[in-house]
This record gives structure tokens, sequence and C-alpha cells, in this order.
């Protein structure tokens, strides 16, 4: 999914994913990359290695909280994006 804001001059790919080995109820994971960067290929890697094992997990989660543009957590694949949205939102505000 691609979330485009051509007026602001922004661009996000959106990835979204389950997080199997969460404790939390918020075990759902929405993030934004810059649209126009090659790390999309290795966040999306990482998006697939969150339901590799608890190791492979954990690893794929610190890799996409530390490269994604934004990060949100939810309790459902939608609220995770409505939080996204929410903070991209936030970002075009404040760039005003």
């Amino acid at each position: 999914m691609a979330w485009n804001s051509e007026e602001m001059g922004m661009r996000y790919k959106i990835y979204v994913g389950w997080l199997r080995y969460s404790s939390s109820k918020k075990n759902w994971i929405a993030a934004a990359v810059d649209g126009c960067c090659d790390s999309g290929s290795s966040l999306s890697d990482a998006f697939d290695d969150l339901d590799a094992g608890d190791t492979d997990a954990s690893a794929a989660v610190d890799f996409i909280t530390n490269n994604a543009k934004l990060f949100e957590y939810g309790d459902s694949a939608s609220s995770a994006v409505a939080a996204l949205e929410k903070s991209i939102q936030d970002k075009i505000n404040d760039k005003d």
C-alpha cells in the first residue's frame, strides 16, 4: 500500500504485520518508509520475518522500529494503520 501526498512532497510505502510472539494486546504493527528510498525491500523482508520464530521475529521488530520512517502498534491491523495515518497527518501538519 502506498500513501501519497504529492502536494506535501511526501510518499510512503506502508507495511502491516502481525506480531505473533507479542505478549501485548497491541500485537499488530504498521510502518511507513519513504516511498523513494531502497530500504523498502529490506523492510518487506523484516515483515516476512515477523512469523519466522521468536528470535528472528524479535530481530525483525528491532529492524522495523530502527529503519521505518514512522511506526505504530494496534490491537488490529486497521487500528495500527489508523494510528500510523494519524502520525503521518501530524507530521504533515507540523511541516506547515
